[in-house]
């Protein structure tokens, strides 16, 4: 099992990745990957990598997204992707409240 879980990242933070990137990673794991557990922030990075994953992984059985409400329908068009048999669950996460301290 693999689990990602990304520092919530400002919109102006993210970096832009795309599924090209993850294709030139050569990430050799995703053939045996069976579980995925991702909590997405904001930006498109994990959407993508999300992606990568539900379609390049033949042994993937489960994928568990965590998301803010916003990417739901995103979350969504993700299960026209899969190559296997792998069940997605969409988790809906509620925003984290900053405060000002958090941004000096």
């Amino acid at each position: 099992m693999i689990c990602l879980f990304p520092v919530a990242l400002l919109p102006f933070q993210c970096s832009g990745i795309d599924m090209e990137y993850w294709k030139l990673q050569g990430l050799a794991f995703i053939y045996q990957l069976k579980e995925a557990t991702l909590e997405l922030s904001n930006g498109f990075n994990g959407i993508e990598f999300a992606r990568y994953i539900l379609e390049h992984a033949p042994n993937l059985e489960k994928m568990v997204i965590f998301h803010l409400q916003k990417y739901s329908d995103d979350v969504w068009e993700l299960k026209d992707n899969i190559i296997s048999n792998a069940t997605v669950v969409s988790q809906v996460r509620k925003p984290e409240k900053k405060s000002w301290s958090d941004f000096v």
